[in-house]
């Protein structure tokens, strides 16, 4: 949390304990991946370009049921987290994109932008997926495999005598039914994409960029070293 965000500066005008849409999970519960908001895919998108929309989608997300009451137990998805905490920048008065700016500027001073929602120019990123190719035996069994576990779940949360996590996995991995490609990291390579600030998903800079700024945070240049304790308690 920080001070006053109304000048629409970078400052997030929220504590730990506001907030975020109607299913009252905090500021805190986000942060920590304990919101109950788990849906890999969310379901008021119905596009990938509506996956990207900056303006539109933080605030629906914001607005779905959790998948688990607030607090039940932390769980990771980048695209639901990353939401959140977007619609958390601007209901405490800023913007993802400002925020962030003030975070990259702190970290690193004088060339905040080496740090960068969005892909730069020209072809200056690293292609980090694999390129297609025909697949191995060994490749087809390790699919078979994923498969196996992905159906597993599902037919493990569909069952009478399923726990209330157990559903909310099943629901999860459902949620990627005809939509599996919008979360492949190949995804990312299509202009709205590069162009879009998909938090939890995408960030670039060198890796020298990235470790001094990560040196930033742990040194206390960013956030007050008493912040950074309360960030890395177990949860």
């Amino acid at each position: 949390g920080g001070g006053g965000g109304g000048g629409g500066g970078g400052t997030v005008g929220l504590s730990l304990a506001s907030e975020i849409g109607p299913s009252r999970a905090s500021l805190e519960q986000v942060l920590s991946h304990t919101s109950g908001h788990w849906t890999l895919v969310p379901d008021c998108v119905g596009t990938f370009a509506e996956l990207c929309d900056e303006e539109r989608t933080p605030a629906a997300v914001a607005a779905e049921p959790p998948l688990l009451a607030p607090g039940t137990c932390q769980y990771y998805t980048p695209i639901a987290y990353g939401q959140l905490v977007a619609h958390a920048c601007r209901s405490g008065g800023s913007s993802m994109r400002r925020a962030w700016s003030a975070m990259a500027e702190a970290a690193l001073p004088g060339r905040g932008g080496a740090l960068s929602l969005t892909a730069p120019e020209g072809d200056e990123v690293a292609e980090v997926w694999p390129k297609m190719r025909n697949p191995t035996i060994a490749d087809f069994a390790a699919d078979m495999l994923e498969l196996t576990d992905f159906l597993g779940v599902i037919t493990r949360g569909s069952s009478e005598s399923a726990s209330e996590v157990e559903r909310a996995k099943a629901t999860m991995m459902k949620s990627t039914f005809r939509r599996i490609n919008w979360i492949e990291p190949s995804a990312l390579r299509s202009s709205i994409a590069r162009a879009s600030a998909m938090p939890g998903c995408q960030a670039y800079a060198s890796a020298r960029d990235t470790a001094e700024a990560l040196r930033a945070l742990a040194t206390g240049r960013v956030i007050s070293q008493r912040a950074l304790a309360d960030c890395l308690r177990s949860r």
